[in-house]
């Protein structure tokens, strides 16, 4: 009886102990796939499988970054994966993302408040956007959706055109025709915010797609989040951009 008890405390302590460590080394934040293990290396994915896919990051737990050969915080002696930022510019992009999220606190209280109609906050995605504005040229073409303002503020959207745009008023690049957020500028290649879901995709594909034809050295770049994934627009888009091979990168 004793024995019997011992083999079932001792198997019920193994299968939690091997379930403290799924969780513990697993991916850890709200929404993640259970069972998703880190990965620093990207790669393509063809055909199916039962395992979840690996969720790829750049930063370990100590702030280090990772390398892509063993997931592991890179020593003075690996660094084949470091990419090299000046100063002024880390310094550009940490200050974009503080004054996007001081930004974000006037503005949705503004909107609580009734004084302005619509806004959407970008809590949590602040280096998404920044990352990408700095990497990219101005002249390669920006198409984007409801929470890409830190993208348009590293390359040169003012803070005061931001408010013009959400106040409608007549110092508005858009003349006050648009709903607030619904920011744009030509001379800064950011096409004007639409209001429904998903239809800067195929925009964006046929706008790489002309690039491509006009041998221009530019490229497209689109973000759109998991509403406009759920529309027609997003498939046309990819396929399109695919089957014409167009310079535009899905974000």
């Amino acid at each position: 009886m004793l024995s019997a008890l011992q083999r079932r405390y001792g198997a019920v302590k193994t299968t939690a102990w091997t379930r403290i460590q799924r969780l513990t080394t697993g991916t850890q934040y709200p929404g993640a796939i259970r069972g998703s293990e880190y990965t620093s290396k990207l790669e393509f994915i063809t055909g199916s499988s039962a395992v979840p896919i690996a969720t790829y990051r750049l930063l370990g737990a100590d702030g280090g970054l990772l390398s892509a050969s063993n997931n592991k915080s890179e020593t003075d002696s690996n660094k084949k994966d470091k990419v090299e930022i000046d100063k002024g510019t880390l310094t550009q992009m940490y200050t974009t993302m503080l004054t996007l999220a001081q930004m974000d606190l006037l503005l949705f209280e503004a909107q609580r408040q009734g004084r302005i109609s619509f806004y959407m906050t970008h809590h949590g995605e602040e280096a998404s956007l920044v990352a990408p504005a700095a990497a990219l040229a101005a002249h390669d073409v920006f198409f984007g959706q409801y929470r890409e303002a830190g993208f348009m503020l590293f390359r040169g959207f003012s803070i005061q055109q931001m408010m013009h745009q959400c106040q409608a008023n007549a110092f508005d690049l858009g003349k006050g025709r648009q709903m607030p957020i619904h920011y744009g500028s030509k001379a800064l290649n950011i096409q004007t915010i639409s209001s429904p879901l998903g239809p800067q995709i195929p925009q964006a594909a046929g706008a790489a797609y002309a690039l491509k034809r006009e041998k221009k050295d530019a490229c497209v770049v689109c973000f759109f989040g998991d509403g406009a994934a759920s529309e027609g627009d997003f498939h046309a888009g990819l396929n399109i951009a695919a089957t014409m091979e167009a310079p535009v990168i899905f974000f």
